[in-house]
């Protein structure tokens, strides 16, 4: 319970507009031409909110009325991180967020510990040991998916069903397991970064450290539903902090009320 209440914390940090806030200012062109696109997409279900294009404009007011979000954020927001995951890949430290974390940043950002550059080892080998592939596994999944799910097309045959069966189970045994440990490790340094400087530490902090192990398993986000495993993550190394700290539920309300 004590880490499903800091998870909360975690998720109430990482809202819709301040995840997003934190990628249009990293990208802020990025994230203009991601709305010019789904404006003009014929297939797009909507226009773009116009206070996504004002970058005076907090994305936290925006959002302030809750759901339904303004038309187009996702779209803009998976594009940056679409574009943040590139750069981050490309990098020595795999960090795609450093520069836009909620303080004072020595560039370059801190290098990624032994313990990171493991984890993600041990992702690659997982994905590169697998019977069917990751996109071989995405393609016969979607595939077996719009076959059953469509009713003008043949019923997927047993032997398929038995194959994609067997593909789910070894991605869910081997693959996502070690995303999730990617993703945690990912978690608990960008936390150690934010905790090394007292002028870093706010509750943005969380939200750039569940941002930074967003990234490091967003390559996965076909696959799996990558949100789902980075909040595993976030839970899992949150309950190791309230354990290591003694932490109980009414310390955890004490914390939350301070913030």
């Amino acid at each position: 319970m004590a880490a499903e209440l800091l998870g909360n914390l975690v998720d109430r940090c990482s809202s819709c507009g301040a995840l997003s806030e934190f990628c249009r200012a990293a990208y802020p062109g990025c994230w203009d031409e991601a709305l010019h696109d789904y404006a003009s997409d014929p297939y797009s279900p909507g226009k773009p909110d116009p206070a996504l294009f004002d970058h005076s404009v907090s994305l936290d007011t925006a959002c302030d009325a809750g759901p339904p979000w303004p038309q187009g954020i996702h779209e803009a927001t998976a594009a940056v991180e679409d574009t943040a995951h590139l750069v981050g890949s490309y990098s020595s430290h795999g960090l795609g967020l450093a520069h836009v974390a909620p303080g004072p940043i020595v560039w370059p950002p801190p290098s990624a510990p032994q313990s990171v550059t493991v984890a993600r080892q041990t992702l690659s080998d997982a994905v590169a040991g697998t019977t069917a592939g990751q996109d071989e596994h995405i393609t016969m999944l979607h595939a077996y998916l719009a076959a059953r799910d469509n009713p003008e097309s043949p019923d997927p045959s047993i032997a398929l069903g038995d194959q994609v069966s067997a593909s789910l189970s070894e991605w869910g045994e081997e693959v996502f397991p070690a995303g999730i440990r990617l993703a945690m490790a990912v978690y608990a340094h960008a936390l150690e970064w934010v905790n090394a400087d007292p002028e870093r530490w706010n509750p943005d902090s969380f939200t750039y450290a569940y941002a930074e192990a967003l990234l490091s398993v967003h390559h996965l986000r076909q696959a799996t539903d990558v949100y789902d495993m980075t909040n595993a993550a976030c839970r899992s190394f949150v309950w190791r902090w309230c354990h290591d700290r003694k932490l109980d539920l009414d310390g955890l309300r004490e914390l939350a009320a301070s913030w």
